[in-house]
Parts: structure tokens; C-alpha cells; sequence
């Protein structure tokens, strides 16, 4: 019986691997069959209480879609990959005999050998400034070798690094998933397995690919078939206009102003209609930094690094002034936030999934305090779109719910996609209405670079 298991947190599974086909099972099979549903039952009445019945809700009405996702997979061109991973091997070479001269003798994969030659051949200007890890050593990681892409010394090493993950992530990493009969890539999707409530992939994570169209592009649409593609427009700083109530933000969205333009426009003290590309470019790091709660020194790194954008910590100090003051109701939000989590050691999504700081370790309370809420939300708004969707879902990357359908339903999945979305974010917000303007773009193609 149930309560005869004890505290199990698992059991051993060497029997699933068994044949179940023969005519009479064994006795050890037998009591696997019989425990394991036992075990899911016992550890359901545990960790149900835990969670409140509206996100469970969510979470449990999703599946079936995201099953089905799994199932059908995702058609891949496994061609155009075995080039693409063809071209990068050719360039890993001709970059590995630029480091040889470069850098003789050094192994490019060491980090012990590239900190010291760093330290050879930098600056003290440059070294001082360089990020280090937790032991004190150089960090030469990717993301600390871009924040000095500029230099002649450290470019050739970022370019393989960069190469060097393409290959092992996305080239053979890969081919490990093809489906044997299928030839599909069949992402699995959890839920439930973060913080924020976020869906998670694995085997392959398809919701973390390059962003370079000659990858995505692989992602494709079997024949006769067409993609239909809608994510959610600047769907966490619409969240949290509605979690904090700014008006500014919410008044923005009603009038179908675009908030990257209004934040360049505050920052740099002129009209939206002043606002050039690379001003609207440089404010959404600091829009969505503030969402993140960084400070100036990581925003500057973020702003470098995921948006190609050169700032300074001065820069970056009176980009989030400037932010505070031009949504003071958000600011203040996010004050109460901290301080909320300062107290309670809690902080809590729209339908009130808790990151409890004191069980799930203390992490940077400052920054996920103000971003738990706004993250977890516009999770919990694409979860309620899903269960809305009945054409075949390709796959879901975080704002974005991609279906592949016949060339002929084109029309009639753009419109469900929509509705679906617009429906979703109305169930999480019914209050939202002013912030509905924009909110969903949908595109339709043969290959993912091209709806993305």
C-alpha cells in the first residue's frame, strides 16, 4: 500500500529496460509495474499541497499539447546540418592555425594556459578590469572574451571559442538526436522543473539554439506543410507593467508606442520621434536589464555581449536613473519586491507560484526578487495559451508557440494562434485589455529562420 513506501524519492528502473514481451512476466517485473504508479501517487500527495491550484492548473492542462509536440517532432534538414557542421570543422582548423601563430604553444582549450598567457600579454589597464572567477583566476569564458572582442589579442580566441561550442552543442551534440526511425528531432518538454515555472527542454533543448538564420534554418517544414509562427511582443515588460501598475508603461501600450523608443527618447532627453535605430537598440538592454534588476557593471556586460552595444558603468548608471524616473510606479514596485523577499524570504507569480528563498537556496535575491514575478508570469501566460491550440504544435521557445500545418490552413492557424495568445494573456490578466494593442506578431514560412 501507499503508505508502506516510505519516503521514496525514486526507484530503481533496470526493469523498464526489460523484455515485456514475453508471454509470462517475472516476478520482479511484476513488482515494478505495480510499485511504480504507487510511487507517483505518494509523491503527488506530497508536493500538491505545495502548489497553488491555479498554477497546477496551468501546468497540467498544457501537457497533453506538449506531448503530442514530442511525438510528431521536429522535421530537420539533416543535409544542410552535415554542411553547416562541414563549414564550421573547416573553420575551427584555419582558426586553430591562426592561434598556433598567435599563440604558439598554447591550448585554446585550457583555461589554466589562457589566463596565464593573458596575463603575459595584457595591459595591467586591460587586466584590471577583467572579470575573474571565484578562486581569483582570469575568466575566459565566452561571455568575458566578447566584453574584449575589440582587441586584436583576444579575437581570434573568442572566434574559436565560438566555433568550438557550435561544433560540440549544435554539430554532434545533434546528431545524437536524430530519431532513428522518424529522423526527427523530438524535443522533450518539462514542466514544473524551474524556479520561475518556464518550460524546460532537453534531448535536444531546442528553445536554445545560434540565433544565425543558416541554423535555424535547418528547423523546417516537411512538404506540403508551411510554419506558423506568433510570439508575444515584449511580453515581460507588459507583464510587468500590469504586475506594478505603471501607468506610464500601460499608457505607452495603449497607444501603440513602442517602449525601446520610449526609453531611448528618456534617456537621451528628446522626442520619440528623434530616436534612431542605434538609440532604440541601446535602450533594450536597459529596459529588459532593469526587469533582471542588474546593476550598472553587469548591464554593461549584457548590453555588450546579447546586444552588441558598447557602454560605459556611467552610461549604464544614468540609462537605469533615467528608466526609474520614467516609470516611477515600476521602480517602486521593484523596491517593494526586494523588500518583500528581504522579509518573507518569498516572492510570488500572478497565479502564485512561490520562490521561496529560504528552501530553493538564497541566489541573487536582489535580481530575481523583482524578476521571479515578472518571468514566472509571462510563463504562466503562454501555458494557458497552449491548452487553447489545437493544430499540431511544432515546438514553444519561452514568447514564442510555433504549429506546422497544411499549406491550405495557413490562414485559419494564424488566426488560432492569435486568438489563442490574445486569450491567454486575458486569462492571466483580466484586466489587461490597454496592453493588447501589439501584443501578438505572427509569420509564416517554410523554415523556422524564416518565422522567427
Amino acid at each position: 500500500e501507499i503508505h508502506n513506501l516510505g519516503h521514496v524519492t525514486g526507484i530503481d528502473k533496470t526493469e523498464q529496460q526489460s523484455d515485456w514481451s514475453l508471454p509470462e512476466l517475472s516476478e520482479s517485473q511484476l513488482q515494478y509495474a505495480a510499485i511504480d504508479p504507487l510511487v507517483t501517487i505518494r509523491k503527488a500527495s506530497e508536493l500538491l499541497p505545495q502548489i497553488p491550484r491555479a498554477v497546477y492548473d496551468l501546468w497540467r492542462d498544457a501537457i497533453p499539447i506538449l506531448a503530442k509536440s514530442t511525438l510528431s517532432g521536429q522535421s530537420f534538414n539533416w543535409g544542410g546540418h552535415a554542411e553547416l557542421l562541414n563549414s564550421w570543422e573547416k573553420k575551427k582548423h584555419n582558426l586553430l592555425h591562426a592561434l598556433d601563430t598567435h599563440m604558439p604553444n598554447l591550448n585554446p582549450n585550457s583555461g589554466q594556459q589562457i589566463g596565464e598567457w593573458l596575463k603575459d600579454n595584457l595591459d595591467a589597464t586591460v587586466l584590471d578590469n577583467w572579470p575573474k572567477t571565484d578562486t581569483g583566476r582570469l575568466s575566459t569564458n565566452a561571455s568575458t572574451l566578447t566584453l574584449f572582442g575589440n582587441l586584436p589579442a583576444i579575437a581570434p580566441l573568442l572566434q574559436y571559442k565560438k566555433v568550438q561550442k557550435l561544433i560540440n552543442t549544435y554539430g554532434k551534440g545533434d546528431n545524437k538526436h536524430k530519431h532513428i526511425l522518424t529522423s526527427n528531432l523530438h524535443p522533450q518538454y518539462q514542466i514544473g522543473r524551474t524556479r520561475t515555472g518556464r518550460l524546460a527542454c532537453s534531448n535536444p533543448n531546442t528553445q536554445q539554439v545560434p540565433s544565425s538564420s543558416d541554423f535555424r534554418s535547418l528547423f523546417i517544414a516537411p512538404p506540403g506543410m508551411t510554419l506558423v509562427s506568433a510570439d508575444f511582443s515584449q511580453i515581460e515588460l507588459r507583464v510587468a507593467a500590469l504586475l506594478s501598475g505603471d501607468l506610464n508603461m500601460i499608457d505607452s501600450y495603449a497607444a501603440g508606442i513602442d517602449l525601446h523608443a520610449k526609453t531611448a527618447a528618456s534617456v537621451g532627453g528628446i522626442a520619440i520621434s528623434e530616436v534612431t535605430p542605434a538609440q532604440r537598440q541601446a535602450a533594450k538592454p536597459v529596459n529588459f536589464g532593469v526587469l533582471y534588476g542588474q546593476q550598472p557593471p553587469s548591464l554593461v556586460q549584457t548590453a555588450k555581449t546579447s546586444y552588441g552595444v558598447d557602454m560605459t558603468e556611467d552610461e549604464a548608471r544614468m540609462a537605469l536613473l533615467h528608466f526609474g524616473k520614467a516609470y516611477p510606479q515600476l521602480n517602486r514596485w521593484q523596491r517593494d519586491m526586494r523588500e518583500q523577499a528581504r522579509e518573507t524570504g518569498k516572492v510570488s507569480s500572478k497565479s502564485g507560484l512561490v520562490r521561496d528563498f529560504h528552501v530553493q537556496g538564497g541566489g541573487y535575491i536582489n535580481g530575481e526578487a523583482v524578476n521571479m514575478p515578472v518571468q514566472a508570469t509571462a510563463a504562466e501566460v503562454l501555458l494557458a495559451s497552449l491548452k487553447r491550440i489545437t493544430k499540431p504544435l511544432y515546438g514553444t521557445v519561452h514568447d514564442e508557440i510555433t504549429t506546422c500545418v497544411p499549406l491550405d490552413e495557413t490562414e485559419e492557424a494564424s488566426n488560432e494562434l492569435k486568438t489563442a495568445m490574445v486569450e491567454g494573456f486575458m486569462q492571466i490578466f483580466p484586466n489587461g485589455e490597454k496592453l493588447l494593442k501589439g501584443l501578438v506578431e505572427v509569420k509564416t514560412g517554410s523554415n523556422w529562420a524564416q518565422v522567427h
